[in-house]
């Protein structure tokens, strides 16, 4: 049986599906190399993690599930951030305190 992992976004289009797209991914059983990304309207695929958009947390979720394939941690995107700035929250990172900005990924 696969190790559940949780809902990730793709990093990149894969199989028909846009960038961004909201997957629940597990860890294969046959394969701890290896992912199963779990479309709804598609058959599964089996492939690394780094097709996947995660941070640092993503990471460390998928090795406490067993995972022991490539990674890729992927940092913030920009237009996120430029949209942020423009919104005027640019600067409520900086007032949080360390230990909560080291968790927003």
């Amino acid at each position: 049986m696969h190790s559940y992992v949780g809902d990730f976004c793709l990093a990149a289009g894969l199989e028909g599906h846009a960038a961004g797209t909201l997957v629940r991914v597990s860890v294969s059983a046959r394969d701890r190399a290896r992912v199963v990304l779990h479309f709804d309207n598609h058959d599964d695929v089996v492939t690394d993690a780094c097709v996947l958009l995660c941070g640092s947390v993503g990471e460390l979720v998928l090795l406490n599930r067993g995972y022991n394939g490539p990674l890729v941690t992927r940092p913030l995107l920009a237009p996120r951030e430029r949209a942020r700035r423009e919104r005027g929250l640019a600067d409520v990172d900086a007032a949080l305190p360390e230990t909560e900005r080291m968790h927003r990924t």
